[in-house]
């Protein structure tokens, strides 16, 4: 599995983050798609998951929901420490047979 994949078990914490911090500051996806210059769809994507989360974007929300590049990656270490959380099984592909 790449390090860069949206499917390591940490990502699940991070959109969590996005959400929870997100709300706690009383923002709407469509008033942080504003701030960013993406579609709410963008921002629902990436709290959703199916959208990886850039460095410089995250960067961008932090400074929008009140808190520091530290604080959120000191959350995120706590929280992936304290859930345990074992990492998916890796999925292999079916080698289609060759002619």
């Amino acid at each position: 599995m790449k390090p860069t994949s949206v499917y390591r078990p940490e990502h699940v914490i991070l959109i969590t983050l996005l959400k929870e911090y997100r709300l706690k500051a009383g923002l709407t996806q469509v008033a942080v798609s504003e701030h960013l210059g993406i579609s709410q769809t963008g921002v629902s994507d990436m709290e959703i998951g199916s959208r990886g989360v850039d460095h410089l974007v995250l960067r961008d929300l932090c400074k929008l929901y009140g808190v520091s590049m530290a604080e959120f990656d000191a959350e995120l270490e706590r929280r992936y420490l304290d859930e345990r959380i074992e990492p998916a099984p890796r999925i292999e592909r079916k080698d289609k047979k060759r002619l």
